[in-house]
């Protein structure tokens, strides 16, 4: 009687992993339902088996895919089928968009006009905020050809408010050697419109910046995947 048991087992999701990954292709991955996007990512940390369910377990606990990559990793290994290596996987997938963007913007053309400038770092900014569910406040250093020499995350704070010591700001362009410093802070509320502290924030920065000849070359909310510039509004 023949022994099959040295044969290397066929692995009957296969065929479906290869029509998603058709699929994605035809269709782009990002138009692909949230649950579908999650189920391919997992193929990379789960060679065998079934993701398709993982998937949609956690997006039904996690609310969306947003909520999975925000989730901690201690709650991830709570769902079914998710061990320490893919909760650390899914848990690592925003940091590496923050160092993928970084990377893409960390250099300003010299020669661009203002709103190009203005445009590119307002990109730049709203990928630092990509797993915030809390008031954040983060100050971008930028050296005289508009090259990003530091991202710097002040303080975190509540779901609607946050707090930080502005003379940090201050010392800290100072330790950088920043020619412009780009503020940026969240309102994980909706509302991209700065409140009337706001604009007395922005203010009261930009007259401490300029003292040490640094210049405050903008003021941007993020909401969501909308943002507020205040340089593009004229307000500063």
């Amino acid at each position: 009687m023949s022994n099959d048991s040295s044969k290397p087992k066929k692995n009957i999701h296969e065929g479906h992993r290869k029509r998603m990954r058709e699929k994605a292709e035809s269709l782009g991955f990002e138009n692909l339902p949230e649950h579908e996007q999650l189920e391919m990512l997992l193929f990379y940390v789960i060679p065998r088996g079934n993701t398709n369910e993982t998937a949609h377990e956690l997006i039904e606990t996690f609310g969306s895919l947003y909520g999975v990559l925000a989730a901690e990793v201690e709650d991830l290994e709570k769902i079914d089928g998710i061990g320490q290596k893919s909760a650390d996987f899914l848990h690592s997938l925003p940091m590496l968009a923050k160092a993928v963007m970084h990377s893409k913007y960390s250099y300003i053309d010299n020669n661009a006009s203002k709103d190009e400038r203005i445009k590119t770092i307002k990109k730049y900014v709203c990928s630092q905020f990509v797993n915030t569910v809390m008031e954040r406040v983060i100050a971008v250093y930028l050296g005289t050809s508009f090259k990003i020499i530091k991202s710097v995350t002040l303080n975190e704070g509540t779901f609607d408010s946050v707090n930080f010591e502005a003379s940090r700001l201050v010392r800290e362009a100072i330790t950088y050697k920043a020619a412009y410093v780009v503020l940026s802070h969240n309102h994980p509320s909706g509302v991209k419109y700065p409140s009337e502290a706001d604009i007395y924030l922005s203010g009261e920065i930009d007259s401490n910046l300029r003292t040490i000849g640094v210049k405050l070359f903008d003021h941007i909310i993020v909401s969501g995947s909308d943002s507020f510039s205040f340089r593009e509004n004229g307000m500063l």
